[in-house]
Parts: C-alpha cells; sequence; structure tokens
C-alpha cells in the first residue's frame, strides 16, 4: 500500500531515523512494514526495499494460487520491484495434486529472468513430494550456485546435495544443512575445484542427515567462526538408517583422503561450538597434534548437548580429545537430559573424569560453568568424579557463574552412597 494524495510528501524525521526504524522491523516482518508506508512517500520508498527483500513460493502448489499469479504480474509490470528482492524462499507441501511440469517450468524462468540480484536461498523440501518438484528445487539450486552470489544458504530435505560446489562459493558465510543427503565429494575430486575450497563459511548449522560427508568438509572450512552440530530427528526422518552416528571423522578416513589435499589441521576463528556430547574430535585433534597446535584455540563458547542415542556413542567417541584442545574458553554448558539405561557398562561419570583438563587449560579465561546432569544410576565414582573435576577450578579468580545441576533419575534415590546413608 503507497500513500494517498493526503500522505505528507516530504520526511517528518530525518531519514536516518526512518533508516532505524525500518532495520529494527526487519525484512520478515511484513505485518509492519505494509502499514508505515502511511506516515510519508519518503518512507514508503525506503520501505520498498525491505518489503520486497524476501519472496516465498510454494513449488508444488504454484499453478493453484492466485497470490503466486498476482506476485508474477507485479514484478512484471514494476521491473525495478524486481531488483529489490535478495532472499528467495522455495517451499513444497505433500498435496494428492501439484502444479503442472509446465507451470514449475514456467516459474523457474521467471525466477531466472526475474530475481537477479538473490543472494540468499532456502529450500524447504518436503520428503513425500514428488520426484518431479525434486528436480525443479535442484535445478533453482544449481542456477544459484553457477551465478555464485550466495552469501547465505538453507537447505532441507535435500538428496544428493553438491557439498563441493557450494563449499567454494566465493562469497558463501552462512551454511544450514538440516536433514539432506550429500553428494560424495572426498573421492576423484578434481584438483582445480579444490584450490577454489578456501571456504569462506563463517556460521555452519548441520541437523542430522543420513550421509556423514560433512565432517571430512569441516577439514576445509577454515574460517568457521560458529558451528552447530544436532541430532534431533526431523520430519522425514524415521525410516532413515544409521539413526544416532555421531559426527565425526574416523581416523582411516584420513588414509583415504587423495594425496593432493591440505586440510586444515586447527579451527584458528571458531569461536562457538554447539554439538552432542559424543561428537567424535579425535581425528581433527590428531591432525592439530601432528603440527604441534591446539584444534581449538579461540574457542569461547561451548555447548554440549546430549544429542541422539548417547549412550552408545560415547562409549567410543569420549570428549576428551575435544576437552585437551581448548584453552581460552569462557563459558561451558553441559547438558544431558534424557533417561536412557546404561548399556555396554558405560558409566554415566565419563564426561566428568575429562573435565579437568578443559578447566585447567582456561583457568585464565573461564567465567561461566553450567551442568545440567540426569543420572541413570549411583556409582561412587560419579562424585569422585566431579571432585577431581572441579580442582581444575580452583586457581580461578575470575570465575562469575557455577551452576551444577546433578541429580538422579528416580527422585527416591540419593546421590549418598548406602553406607554413607545408614
Amino acid at each position: 500500500m503507497e500513500p494517498n494524495d493526503n500522505t505528507r510528501s516530504s520526511p517528518i524525521f530525518p531519514v536516518e531515523i526512518f533508516q532505524e526504524i525500518l532495520a529494527h522491523i526487519g525484512p520478515d516482518n511484513k505485518r509492519d512494514l505494509i502499514p508505515i508506508g502511511l506516515v510519508s512517500s519518503s518512507f514508503a520508498a525506503l520501505r520498498r526495499p525491505h518489503l520486497f527483500y524476501t519472496i516465498t513460493v510454494d513449488i508444488t502448489a504454484f499453478s493453484f494460487t492466485s497470490s503466486h499469479q498476482r506476485l508474477m504480474e507485479l514484478l512484471r509490470s514494476n521491473r525495478s520491484l524486481s531488483s529489490h528482492v535478495r532472499h528467495l524462499v522455495c517451499e513444497m507441501s505433500p498435496r494428492a495434486i501439484m502444479a503442472s511440469a509446465a507451470s514449475q517450468q514456467e516459474l523457474l524462468v521467471f525466477i531466472y529472468l526475474h530475481f537477479r540480484n538473490i543472494d540468499e536461498l532456502s529450500i524447504f523440501a518436503h520428503p513425500s513430494a514428488h520426484t518431479r518438484t525434486f528436480a525443479v528445487v535442484h535445478s533453482l539450486l544449481d542456477h544459484f550456485l553457477s551465478v555464485r552470489r550466495l552469501t547465505r544458504l538453507s537447505l532441507q530435505n535435500m538428496q544428493r546435495i553438491p557439498i563441493l560446489d557450494i563449499l567454494s562459493q566465493p562469497r558463501l558465510n552462512h551454511l544450514n544443512i538440516v536433514a539432506c543427503v550429500l553428494k560424495r565429494w572426498d573421492k576423484g575430486i578434481q584438483t582445480h575445484k579444490i584450490q577454489q575450497l578456501g571456504s569462506r563459511v563463517k556460521t555452519l548449522t548441520w541437523v542430522y542427515g543420513t550421509n556423514h560427508s560433512i565432517p571430512l568438509a569441516l577439514l576445509y572450512c577454515q574460517q568457521l567462526e560458529e558451528l552447530v552440530i544436532d541430532h534431533t530427528p526431523v520430519l522425514g526422518m524415521a525410516d532413515m538408517t544409521g539413526m544416532g552416528v555421531a559426527p565425526g571423522l574416523d581416523p582411516s578416513d584420513l588414509e583415504r583422503l587423495p594425496a593432493h589435499l591440505r586440510p586444515s589441521s586447527t579451527f584458528q576463528m571458531l569461536h562457538i561450538l554447539v554439538c552432542p556430547i559424543a561428537t567424535n574430535w579425535t581425528p581433527f585433534c590428531y591432525l592439530a597434534e601432528k603440527e604441534g597446535v591446539k584444534a581449538f584455540p579461540s574457542l569461547t563458547t561451548l555447548k554440549m548437548h546430549q544429542g541422539y542415542n548417547l549412550f552408545e556413542l560415547l562409549q567410543e567417541n569420549p570428549p576428551s580429545a575435544l576437552f585437551d584442545h581448548v584453552v581460552k574458553l569462557e563459558k561451558l554448558y553441559i547438558i544431558k537430559v534424557k533417561r536412557r539405561k546404561i548399556q555396554g557398562g558405560w558409566e554415566d561419570n565419563t564426561i566428568f573424569r575429562h573435565l579437568h583438563s578443559c578447566f585447567v587449560n582456561s583457568q585464565t579465561s573461564l567465567k561461566t560453568i553450567f551442568i545440567h546432569w540426569k543420572l541413570s544410576q549411583y556409582t561412587p565414582e560419579i562424585v569422585l568424579g566431579l571432585y577431581r573435576a572441579l580442582e581444575g577450578i580452583k586457581r580461578n579468580n575470575i570465575l562469575e557463574s557455577l551452576v551444577l545441576n546433578v541429580y538422579l533419575a528416580e527422585p527416591s534415590l540419593s546421590l549418598l552412597s548406602p553406607d554413607l546413608q545408614e
């Protein structure tokens, strides 16, 4: 909606004030963006790039919705509006009747012709969508990868995504991968493509998928500043195999990498890490140790959560390697809340026995410690392990917050041993 003739034609505030207001509202809040254009014509003009910043299309239902048709007509009649579109969101819906192949191809052509300034792309595929619809979104992804303008990319429920082409994008800073299957890329890689792999990705979020090539990709993300790994099952994951496999790189994988690859041995710029407790960081630390450096020298915030299927994984992947390679930690969060039966003789206090080195290494920087831990049963080693771990902070004189919430799953049980209870 544009201002009418009675609307002020000149700004009632300096332009900088309007710009601050628009920045506060954000481009995704269209409900508030539309009415503020009535303030003045100048404000309406400043609002226009924000109003058209994000465009959402449903690939599956494109030919059935009048809103899509009105959008196409509006952008065709006013080409200048298309230049404001920077973020394209493609969605799929589980429909029994979907748009015709001709309609989907029409949409592709329209996007290619009109959306030439796209630098953010989000594709939320539906696992039950028709194969033809998947082909459409793959064509979209390939197109925008070839243009090489993307700064932010989010993919969900995609099959065989070209991770090598994605990582070699020259402007890509933010990457989100949710429940995707990746193309194998660690074999038969062309040398000229590897030379482009000075990946500029700064923030990476990876939510559980069936293919674990992404840890191999991490070796080449030398500019990572924030890494989030999660294993929470998402839509469409129930029938997928490999559920519960922790991300990580088996040491034998290092031997299978092509000889000409030179992976990074350390995450020099990583300062925020969120991951399941059982994530296997040992091979990454192994690479760093070979060169006499720490794998995580700049890490300041570490959040470790239980993830999925913890007990089977932690027995094989203890977090000791990660703790030994953290030297500037400021905030540590450890959260385990799910209750599961102990299997294979694994003890709940495993992580406590590896915390001591973390506390000692970061005793001049650690300010916050938060441990929320639900124990499945009592063993004397639990209290002893925690006590020994906390000995590592006795020389820390800058600690601001220490929260220990360690309890048994059954409220009737006590942390005290039977002898002490008597």
